[in-house]
Order: C-alpha cells, then sequence, then structure tokens
C-alpha cells in the first residue's frame, strides 16, 4: 500500500502546492546554510563559514548574508572578492549605508582612496548629514596626500559628530604632519577626554612631544602605552629610540630584554637590540640577534605573510546602523 499511497500523493499535488513547497525548502535550505555560516564565522573557521554563505546566496540574493560574507573574506584576507560582495550589497540596496561603508573601508585596505572619495561622495548625495561619509573622507584624503581638504572634511564631520574620538584622532595626526602641534595637542587631549584609554592617543600624543622636542613628555606618554598594553610594539620601539638618542643605552637593552620576553617573535626589538650591542661595543651577541631576527623573517616570510590578522571591527567603525 505504501507504493500506491507514494504515487497517488505524487500525482494529486497540485502545481501550486509544489511550487509552495519548492519555496518553503528554499527557504529552510537558505537559512540552514545562512546560520551555520554564521555559527562556524563566530567560531574561527572562516574558510567553511564562506562556503556556505556563498550556498545559502546560490539560493536568494540577500543583503545580510552578502555583509556576513563580506567580513569573512576580510578575515581571510581575500580583499577583492570581499569588495566584489559589496558592490553586490550596494546594488541590493542602494541607500544602505552598511554596506556603502564596508566597501568604502575595503577600497582604503586595498589602497584605492580616490575609489573610496568618490564612494563617500555618493553616500553624501543622498545622505548630506552623513558625519561618517566625511570620516571617510578624510580618511582617504590623508592617503590621497591632500592634508587640506583631509581637515575640512574631518571639522565637517565634527560638527555633525562632536563626540566621536576616531575622528579627533585622525584629524589630530594630519595636523601633526602639517607641523601643526598646537591644534594636534588640542585634538588628541579631546580623544583622551573621550576614551581614557586610548593607546593611540597616547602614542600620538607622545609623537607631537617628540616633534616640538620635548623628549621627557614623548616618553611619559610613550610609557603609558606600554602601562596600559606592555605588547604594544609601536610604543617599545619610540620608548627605546628615545633612550638611545640620549644616551641611556643599559634600560634600552633592558627595554627590548623585556619586549623579547614577552613578544619572542618581534623582530624589531631583535634588531633594535643589535644596534644597542654595536653601541656598546658587544659583537657577537649584536651578531647573535641579527641571526635570530634573519630566522624570524624567513619563518614569518614562509607563513604566508599572514603576521596582522585584519580587524573586521574596523569595517563597522562608527555604528550607524
Amino acid at each position: 500500500t505504501g507504493m500506491g499511497n507514494f504515487f497517488k500523493s505524487l500525482f494529486s499535488a497540485s502545481p501550486k502546492d509544489t511550487e509552495e513547497e519548492e519555496k518553503e525548502n528554499n527557504q529552510k535550505n537558505f537559512d540552514v546554510f545562512k546560520y551555520d555560516g554564521v555559527r562556524a564565522q563566530q567560531m574561527g573557521q572562516i574558510a567553511y563559514a564562506i562556503k556556505c554563505y556563498e550556498q545559502a546566496l546560490l539560493i536568494e540574493e540577500d543583503y545580510e548574508t552578502l555583509g556576513f560574507l563580506a567580513s569573512a573574506l576580510t578575515q581571510s584576507h581575500e580583499l577583492e572578492k570581499a569588495l566584489d560582495a559589496t558592490g553586490r550589497m550596494v546594488v541590493l540596496e542602494p541607500q544602505n549605508l552598511m554596506g556603502r561603508t564596508m566597501r568604502i573601508n575595503l577600497l582604503l585596505l586595498l589602497d584605492r582612496p580616490a575609489d573610496a572619495l568618490s564612494e563617500c561622495n555618493d553616500i553624501l548625495s543622498f545622505a548630506p548629514d552623513n558625519y561618517l561619509a566625511y570620516f571617510l573622507k578624510g580618511k582617504a584624503g590623508k592617503l590621497t596626500g591632500s592634508p587640506v581638504e583631509a581637515l575640512s572634511d574631518l571639522t565637517h564631520c565634527l560638527e555633525l559628530k562632536d563626540d566621536f574620538a576616531d575622528a579627533y584622532l585622525l584629524r589630530s595626526e594630519v595636523l601633526l604632519s602639517q607641523e601643526l602641534a598646537d591644534k594636534a595637542l588640542a585634538d588628541v587631549e579631546k580623544v583622551l577626554s573621550i576614551t581614557p584609554e586610548e593607546e593611540a592617543a597616547f602614542l600620538l600624543k607622545g609623537k607631537i612631544f617628540h616633534s616640538i622636542e620635548q623628549p621627557e613628555k614623548a616618553e611619559a606618554n610613550y610609557r603609558q602605552v606600554l602601562d596600559l598594553n606592555p605588547f604594544n610594539r609601536d610604543a617599545t620601539l619610540l620608548v627605546g629610540e628615545l633612550l638611545v638618542d640620549q644616551g641611556r643605552l643599559e634600560e634600552a637593552l633592558e627595554l627590548y630584554n623585556d619586549a623579547v620576553d614577552i613578544n619572542p617573535d618581534f623582530i624589531q626589538a631583535y634588531l633594535r637590540r643589535a644596534e644597542v650591542h654595536d653601541l656598546k661595543g658587544n659583537a657577537s651577541e649584536a651578531s647573535e640577534d641579527r641571526q635570530k631576527a634573519k630566522e624570524l623573517a624567513e619563518k614569518a616570510h614562509g607563513a604566508d605573510e599572514q603576521s596582522e590578522p585584519l580587524n573586521v571591527n574596523e569595517l563597522y567603525k562608527g555604528g550607524i546602523y
């Protein structure tokens, strides 16, 4: 009887039902692929997540899934493919800022600031008060070597959103590049009033003091960074540079010893320590450090140069949605 029922059900179903069923089935499969992808991505299984999202998108071109795909591709350093996914997002919802913003950040990562600028102008054509578009425009302007335009865009951004720490930080960097140390300092203080433990702000504050030849203040700010995060490599190198400039070689040596203790693969620290050993006349220690740096560099190169993982959160900076 089983077989008979099977044929009966096969032929009695009206075309309408099968269409409905197929639709439901597709929706079910779509959800399974999409949310498997999300789970995989959260667990760090990026390659698998990408496959899931791609399967889901074969069933339905869905904005949110494209966003997930773009972020997973970015995590796996496939920036061109991620850019392509954001292009599809913009086609689906031209005025949705999430895809637009991700796209602009990817263009900046791909070193295409001129394209990023024109995308920012696209946003401003339909959202003239979008502070994030002005921020990203400022970022692109800085990269295209247009400091005057960048300053004007960042100032516009801050008029629209006066507590946007990232914009003060960026404007401070541009002001410093224009040797406007006083103004740069005012902006960096503003960053610290909004986010008191911002490492990047103390680092920049140190650089500003360095530029106006106040090494004690520069050092105090770099050390503030190291208090917040002993693993901060930029701060380590900047403090070391100051110590060597001042002939404080023992302290420099101690600093680099600590640095390679907590960061055994810190190539720059070995190279800088070698320089300190040279200055102290320790030839064999210097050559040992250079050898170590060389080995680490070769090893890093072999590991496919994926030393610095990309920060996907950068793509969502600004929280406008």
